[in-house]
């Protein structure tokens, strides 16, 4: 009996682990929703446009698609060199704010992605998660 306890325990943390590893990092940190998505153009290196952000996103469901990029990234494994990140990503929430660099990848290419916390690693983003939000970030850069 104290076996069969066992294994179900067993099995339980495990599908609890599993489920924490696909929540969104927000949530993760005991953070609010995100409440808005603000994605600024470099005016030069190192110096970003946040007085005048290319776009603005509030609609639940543009914020939810951006959640669950930043929760289903992937390291990038090795060394790289990289240019200057195409955009600056702030996401917002209640009380607090993170930045993170986006690198766009071409039409069903593969975009990148940096924590503006840790500099020393790189993620994939899913070409299939992008594409969509590619298109509003295209149709609005000058």
């Amino acid at each position: 009996m104290q076996k069969v306890s066992l294994v179900i325990v067993a099995l339980l943390f495990s599908v609890i682990l599993f489920n924490i590893e696909n929540v969104p990092e927000s949530l993760l940190n005991n953070q609010n929703p995100l409440s808005k998505v603000m994605i600024s153009i470099s005016r030069e290196e190192d110096k970003w446009n946040l007085d005048n952000p290319l776009l603005i996103w509030e609609d639940h469901e543009i914020l939810k698609k951006w959640e669950e990029i930043i929760a289903e990234k992937v390291p990038l494994q090795g060394s790289i060199d990289i240019r200057h990140p195409d955009y600056l990503l702030q996401f917002f929430y209640e009380n607090s704010k993170e930045n993170y660099f986006l690198w766009l990848g071409q039409e069903n290419g593969e975009s990148l992605i940096m924590d503006g916390k840790d500099f020393e690693r790189v993620y994939t983003v899913k070409e299939n998660q992008m594409n969509e939000l590619r298109d509003l970030i295209l149709k609005t850069t000058p």
